[in-house]
């Protein structure tokens, strides 16, 4: 018997799913005795009351378990997103709206949610339920400033005002050298930004040389944290405004010890923070943070900001751990030149809406064309972090994604980070080289060389070669190391100014063992070669060179890039796992894995280093003047 049943007797039977609208009942295993929760490896999923405690606990993983099928989604970090189940029967206590949902793998807390549709009574003929994790709970919730005080009344005194408040609960002193935002609805010029000098229990004093008295009781002022107005990690920030914002009935639990230090990533000076609802915060972080950390909710309720983990966790092969791999590119790319806009009031629309910072990577531009992506952000958050928020945006989306799935995985908990990615075997096309740099190149001194950015098929550069007629016999030569495998043909695409001929080779011990001749007429674009490498019979071994030689006497620019190699092997990526979705059914239990391409982009002490000198020089300029 259950503890509900033992609580509240038969008689709730009666309820809104109750005995008396589904009497069909059919056999079931329950716990029995004095075994308690946290005593077995079972997978249990817990049922409960919006009051945090739970009311029954049901293993899944024996055969006549409660539930017909299960399946609920983690995101990346191990945030709770959304389950959804079918019942066999109804299980003694009533499940309401809200009834929260707790999932256990192999006694670990996994995932913890409430539920939000359930069946209608006498309409519908199965038992399914869905709802979502926590975070889902917390969106709508605002962020919340504890220092917020009304003006009773403002005296002036030479070059600051004083300003008698409410309510008087000030500790003296404690707010000297924040900064404060009046609002005073009668004399505009006491309005604005201005830092507190010093406070007693009911009493603020600003420095506004411009401001006038008022004894009206009229507006209030709002005395921002500290970790509002100055440059500091972004850990420090996220802890103080979970702290005030985030209340027990959320039913998000915040501890400290799940959040940890964001090494290097500073905010980027004085934010108003107040009023933003968690959602476009969380957003806002997930991009500040450029993918480095994770932030959500975790099984056990508890709100987390965590760092990504070092290196591959793991390595899937195709044909092995999965039966084939499902791999999608987005050749699209989603931005490279990003506009961010400050919009009137902090709900972000736009309205007359002003440019406030402008990131482009003239790179991108050059490889796909101009590819504008443009955000919204609250008018009060300052120029510094809205360029701070255009750079850490770029570095997400100016190059393609490549998307991997990974279907009828083990039933099992899979840590979120960096995975290898390996694809059936087959012919692919393998980069040989992209021409970013002159690392391992060796030049004649008849051939002028130098890097371009400014036309582009691959990577960050091009090759270009200016040659003329004292060039002739002249050779671009580079030592690497490469393993062939049944190769097809080699692919490279060049782009000349005037008429050239030339001699492109590859080897073990040389780059001319195996050779072929291209005469180009003039391109004012790249242009594919391709070289056929089935009649020259290369060897299924590690070649060490490639170059070209020069047979014209032409004077012209030459450009190379994206070298490849249509040959027989695997693809291997490295991809972060974007999310987990697991699977119980009624013979089979399995996890769906999503995989998204990892965002290269510089280190977080570079990334801020520009945004936090920037802050420091407006400082100095302000002592200065």
């Amino acid at each position: 018997m259950s503890v509900y049943r033992q609580t509240y007797g038969n008689g709730f039977g009666n309820a809104v799913f109750g005995q008396l609208v589904y009497t069909s009942k059919k056999p079931r295993l329950e716990f029995s005795g004095e075994r308690r929760p946290g005593e077995t490896d079972d997978d249990l999923v817990s049922f409960g009351f919006s009051n945090g405690s739970f009311s029954e606990y049901f293993p899944v993983n024996i055969q006549n378990t409660l539930f017909s099928n299960f399946r609920f989604k983690l995101n990346r970090g191990g945030n709770c997103l959304s389950f959804e189940f079918e019942l066999n029967q109804l299980p003694d206590s009533p499940i309401v709206r809200y009834t929260t949902v707790q999932i256990k793998l192999a006694n670990e807390q996994t995932f913890y949610g409430y539920i939000t549709k359930r069946p209608i009574p006498g309409e519908d003929d199965t038992l399914k339920f869905s709802g979502y994790g926590f975070e889902k709970r917390i969106e709508k919730v605002r962020i919340k400033n504890p220092n917020k005080f009304f003006i009773q009344s403002i005296t002036k005194d030479g070059d600051y005002l004083t300003l008698s408040v409410l309510p008087d609960t000030m500790t003296s002193s404690a707010f000297a050298g924040f900064q404060s935002i009046i609002a005073d609805h009668i004399e505009d010029k006491n309005n604005g930004i201005f830092e507190v000098i010093s406070n007693t229990d009911n009493e603020i004093v600003v420095f506004n040389p411009a401001g006038v008295a008022n004894i009206s009781i009229s507006g209030g002022i709002r005395i921002l944290p500290i970790e509002w107005s100055e440059s500091v990690r972004f850990d420090i920030l996220f802890k103080q405004i979970c702290e005030t914002s985030l209340r027990p009935s959320n039913q998000v639990i915040y501890d400290p010890l799940q959040i940890e230090e964001t090494t290097g990533i500073l905010t980027a000076g004085m934010v108003d923070w107040e009023g933003m609802e968690w959602n476009k915060f969380q957003k806002i972080a997930n991009n500040f943070l450029q993918g480095l950390y994770y932030v959500g909710v975790n099984g056990g309720g508890r709100i987390f900001l965590k760092k990504k983990p070092l290196g591959l966790i793991d390595k899937y092969f195709a044909g092995y751990q999965f039966p084939r791999a499902d791999l999608n590119t987005d050749e699209e790319v989603a931005g490279n030149i990003i506009s961010i806009y400050r919009a009137d009031g902090k709900s972000g629309s736009r309205k007359g809406a002003k440019v406030a910072a402008i990131a482009e990577d003239q790179t991108s531009i050059a490889k796909y064309g101009d590819a504008p992506y443009s955000e919204d952000i609250p008018a009060w958050l300052s120029d510094n972090f809205a360029q701070s928020y255009a750079n850490a945006i770029l570095a997400m989306l100016k190059d393609p994604k490549v998307n991997g799935s990974a279907k009828n995985m083990p039933f099992r908990r899979y840590q979120f980070g960096s995975y290898g990615y390996v694809t059936q075997s087959g012919y692919y096309p393998f980069i040989l080289n992209e021409f970013d740099n002159f690392i391992g190149w060796t030049t004649s001194e008849t051939i002028s060389r130098s890097l371009s950015n400014t036309t582009l098929m691959s990577g960050s550069h091009s090759h270009r070669l200016t040659v003329n007629s004292g060039s002739l016999n002249g050779t671009h030569v580079k030592e690497f190391r490469f393993r062939m495998s049944s190769p097809q043909n080699i692919i490279f695409f060049m782009q000349n100014t005037e008429s050239v001929k030339i001699k492109f080779g590859i080897g073990i011990d040389a780059w001319d063992e195996y050779t072929w001749e291209i005469e180009s007429f003039g391109n004012d674009r790249f242009f594919p070669y391709k070289l056929n490498c089935i009649d020259k019979d290369i060897p299924n071994s590690e070649i060490h060179f490639m170059g070209l030689e020069i047979l014209s006497e032409t004077d012209s620019d030459i450009y190379l890039d994206f070298l490849h190699c249509y040959q027989y092997g695997a693809l291997h990526y490295e991809l972060d796992l974007d999310e987990v979705e697991y699977v119980y059914e009624k013979h089979a239990r399995y996890c769906n894995l999503k995989f998204g391409d990892q965002r290269r982009s510089p280190g977080p002490a570079e990334f801020i280093a520009g945004v936090r000198a920037q802050v420091e020089i407006a400082k100095e300029m302000i002592r200065e003047s």
